[in-house]
């Protein structure tokens, strides 16, 4: 794995406005950086959608091992929000920035119909998908480690807050 090889002690996700995407995609990565194996959702392992994520994961052994930093804000749903609900879940990580818009309970499975009278087209899910995570509240989001708020300022100067509170902390050591 390239990161092994060069030795990187530090990696940053930057999740900022990730809507999520398949969850099989979001276990992947977590196998590489959780140091021990987990199970993705909470429920019946007999479940139709996606029934391996309902079984315990094992963990790469090329995983990463290093100092890992995840930025966030209310961008983060559905999968992503299930994502960072596991990483603090195993206390994987330090999240910066804003909190999530998702949290570890999120609904799909959606049908899709179209009124015939307006064209408008309603989206209702039939599922509901819980991270196997315990003591998160359902009714907001994952709160970052450190919260690092982007400012209209910060963007009309192209200063991106977030990351260099992670460049500065890694230039420190810490």
């Amino acid at each position: 794995m390239q990161i092994q090889e060069q030795q990187i002690g530090h990696l940053v996700i930057d999740l900022r406005g990730n809507e999520g995407g398949h969850p099989l995609v979001a276990c992947e990565l977590l196998s590489f950086l959780l140091p021990v194996g987990f199970t993705y959702f909470q429920g019946p392992a007999d479940s139709v959608s996606f029934p391996a994520l309902y079984t315990p994961v094992s963990p790469k052994t090329a995983g990463f091992h290093g100092q890992l930093y995840v930025i966030i804000d209310g961008g983060n749903v559905s999968t992503s929000g299930h994502f960072v609900s596991l990483l603090r879940q195993h206390q994987i990580g330090v999240l910066v920035g804003e909190e999530t818009g998702g949290t570890f309970i999120c609904n799909d499975n959606s049908r899709h119909f179209e009124c015939p009278q307006t064209g408008i087209i309603l989206t209702i899910p039939t599922s509901v998908y819980k991270t196997a995570v315990f003591g998160l509240y359902e009714s907001g989001g994952i709160s970052p480690d450190h919260m690092i708020k982007t400012t209209i300022d910060d963007r009309l100067a192209g200063r991106d807050v977030q990351m260099d509170f992670i460049v500065n902390r890694i230039k420190n050591g810490r």
